[in-house]
């Protein structure tokens, strides 16, 4: 896991307005969220992807299920822990997120409180679910 010294930023933002996937996790009780690096409908959009891509950026390893078609997961000794996933609307432009949905490979939704915090964080940006 990065050190103390190593920051893992709370949000990595897409580069280009539409609709992503998204993940959101805890660490302790700061939030983080990550976008798919491809916009919703291409095939390398998925929440898998998001998933295994933040525990590689957090350097920790990832653990597959050997049922629910190998899902994976985070392992329950890091600090950081999934909290919701769907989809967001964003426009970077105009610095506006509609987050909605439920992801069906985690049968999870978007966390409005997760949300919520992320507003306090990013104040120029309008959160929406």
């Amino acid at each position: 896991m990065p050190t103390d010294q190593e920051s893992v930023p709370s949000v990595i933002w897409p580069a280009e307005s539409g609709k992503y996937k998204v993940m959101q996790f805890y660490k302790n009780d700061e939030p983080y969220m990550r976008f798919s690096n491809d916009a919703f409908g291409k095939p390398a959009c998925k929440h898998q992807k998001i998933l295994i891509d933040f525990a590689k950026e957090i350097r920790i390893d990832t653990k597959r299920l050997v049922y629910d078609d190998g899902l994976f997961l985070l392992p329950d000794n890091v600090p950081y822990k999934m909290c919701g996933c769907d989809l967001c609307d964003i426009s970077i432009k105009e610095k506006k997120s509609l987050f909605y949905g439920v992801g069906t490979d985690f049968q999870i939704g978007i966390d409005k409180k997760h949300i919520d915090k992320m507003k306090d964080k990013y104040p120029d940006w309008v959160f929406e679910y």
